[in-house]
């Protein structure tokens, strides 16, 4: 909250959402994922619940999210350059599961520092996962709600559910590029499983295509 509001150009406003507890998931929803995990999707439809309630575009975000001092300034000149129409949700930033898109993506970026200007990438084909933010167009709140409401048995984590409905062809996904935000090092002690040598690597290649990046 106290980055947002640092970096907050654009008054843009803030809700927070209290998070479902995996303690409220034990036993009730059937599905081979975790409670946490099961917990973490019925966040974001509480989340995209709420957002219904109010007109325009919603940034939906996690609190692993950073913002950059540029991020809602991209993030608004990335949405001028496509219509409405053309898509349902935009990510800010995904994590990257395949070596050769991670290499296609270097070579973007690179291409962005030499001053190519801010793009969207079709994730229709993009191997990704993350949900750490992603905007829902005004006009998709009602078919995302649809799909993730009543998903059945949790059997994939909410991420995946999002990737698999943007790959069948349910719902048009993109993602900013660069990306427009990136992860803060909460998400490095994640509360859902425990972080694997190559969810390290990922989270670090993530930071690398962020907009406002590190490289040291």
């Amino acid at each position: 909250e106290a980055n947002f509001q640092e970096v907050n150009s654009k008054n843009w406003s803030l809700t927070r959402v209290e998070a479902v507890t995996a303690g409220e998931m034990a036993g009730r929803i059937p599905g081979r994922i975790g409670d946490g995990e099961k917990a973490c999707f019925h966040s974001h439809i509480k989340a995209l619940g709420l957002a219904q309630q109010s007109p325009g575009h919603v940034l939906i975000a996690e609190d692993d999210i950073l913002f950059g001092s540029r991020s809602f300034e991209a993030i608004e000149h990335a949405l001028a350059r496509i219509p409405e129409t053309g898509w349902d949700i935009i990510f800010t930033d995904v994590s990257i599961t395949n070596t050769h898109a991670m290499m296609d993506l270097l070579l973007m970026r690179r291409q962005a520092m030499a001053g190519a200007p801010f793009g969207l990438v079709n994730l229709a084909r993009m191997p990704f996962a993350g949900s750490a933010g992603y905007i829902v167009n005004r006009h998709a709140k009602d078919k995302l709600a649809a799909l993730i409401s009543n998903p059945g048995p949790l059997e994939f984590a909410y991420d995946i559910h999002l990737q698999r409905a943007i790959q069948d062809g349910k719902l048009r996904g993109f993602v900013n590029f660069p990306f427009t935000t990136t992860l803060s090092a909460a998400a490095d002690a994640s509360t859902l499983r425990n972080p694997a040598q190559h969810e390290t690597a990922m989270n670090a290649f993530r930071r690398l295509m962020w907009l406002e990046r590190d490289i040291d």
